[in-house]
């Protein structure tokens, strides 16, 4: 025999079966969400090549789906926030910049090949001719430019909506004189930059001007023409680039590398050169020893002050025990950012209060920073 709800005269334990049920269809719904989320992650970093990436969040989504969903699993929804966070922020970073090591990857290969060729392809420089300095008139909505040598030649365009930024070929017509507006200044042009590095502006005879300056367009013409084995041709150093995908970069001729590059696996040449390269070997090896002694040091201090501290606390005759033990608990209780700057604060060479009170007692003023002593 049970009760019923007096309001409904449903029985009590149905109601409170409905409450688990749609929590439970809610917590589905959640998950499915995040799961949802993070495939569309996964997507987008293998769309940009990104595939150690992918493959993260594909492992993560799963498992965050069979862990939710699986009964037999239910014990294991407690820790899975703890070992997902292990494994994002401990173990993928560890994996990751292990197999980075084996590669050029650096601030100058970044790219893909193929991006690095078109960011080479897209290079312009000024090529032999005069530089018509530039003004913009408005004309109701739109603008006129304005263009003009120091030999006398004057172009003046049609009307233009330079809230257009598409890439676009003008022609533009001689004139005599600028028009009769009031040119705009500065700001208008700064504005309209995107627009203008976009315009092809082709004169009467046939010449293309591009944007040389802020306040100038010039004959600009491609620096680099590709070829058909893959190499590129430098036209205005009239050197040839050959990509070498042993090094990641465009060699020319006289065998300087271009910059940008593109990741390539390099093997051990990396663990190779910290040995065989005096600029590298030095501090690398002043910084793996000190790293360890640093280890030691701090481990033997810890307990040693951690010893006398906790001797200290058991004094039978000491009295405010709790205010001494809340104190000590207190430092690790503020994030470790927040430390940090607090004791770089203290420690400037020049305003910090450690340094202002040694100054004022023993005239003296460590350099905290600079010195690798003071600094350790």
């Amino acid at each position: 025999m049970y009760t019923t709800n007096a309001s409904r005269g449903l029985p009590r334990h149905r109601s409170r079966h409905l409450t688990e049920r749609y929590t439970r269809w809610a917590m589905r719904g959640v998950i499915a969400v995040l799961v949802i989320a993070l495939l569309w992650l996964v997507l987008a970093f293998h769309l940009n090549g990104q595939w150690m990436f992918a493959l993260l969040f594909l492992l993560l989504g799963g498992s965050l789906g069979v862990v939710f969903t699986k009964r037999s699993l239910m014990s294991h929804r407690y820790i899975f926030p703890a070992v997902a966070g292990l494994g994002v922020f401990v173990i993928f970073p560890l994996i990751y910049t292990f197999g980075i090591s084996f590669s050029n990857y650096s601030s100058t290969n970044l790219l893909s090949e193929e991006r690095v060729r078109d960011q080479l392809m897209s290079q312009t420089y000024q090529a032999e001719g005069n530089a018509f300095d530039l003004a913009l008139y408005p004309e109701g909505d739109l603008v006129r430019l304005y263009l003009e040598s120091p030999q006398g030649q004057r172009f003046v365009s049609s009307p233009l909506n330079l809230a257009n930024q598409e890439n676009r070929q003008i022609g533009v017509q001689a004139t005599d004189a600028p028009p009769a507006q009031e040119a705009l200044g500065m700001r208008a042009i700064i504005q309209a930059r995107d627009a203008l590095q976009g315009l092809r502006l082709v004169t009467p005879d046939g010449s293309e001007l591009r944007m040389a300056g802020l306040r100038q367009f010039a004959p600009m013409v491609n620096r680099y023409e590709a070829r058909e084995d893959g190499a590129l041709y430098d036209r205005r150093d009239e050197r040839l680039l050959t990509p070498d995908p042993s090094i990641g970069f465009f060699v020319a001729d006289d065998g300087e590398q271009i910059t940008p590059g593109w990741p390539v696996n390099v093997g051990l040449a990396n663990y190779t050169q910290i040995f065989t390269d005096p600029d590298i070997r030095g501090p690398f090896m002043q910084i793996f020893v000190w790293t360890f002694v640093f280890a030691a040091l701090t481990v033997v201090f810890t307990l040693a002050v951690g010893f006398v501290l906790a001797s200290l606390l058991q004094w039978d005759q000491l009295k405010g025990k709790a205010i001494y033990r809340t104190l000590l608990i207190l430092p690790y209780a503020v994030p470790a950012f927040i430390s940090i700057l607090i004791f770089k604060g203290m420690f400037n060479q020049h305003f910090g209060e450690v340094n202002m009170i040694l100054d004022t007692l023993f005239g003296v003023r460590p350099e905290w920073f600079t010195d690798p002593w003071m600094a350790r």
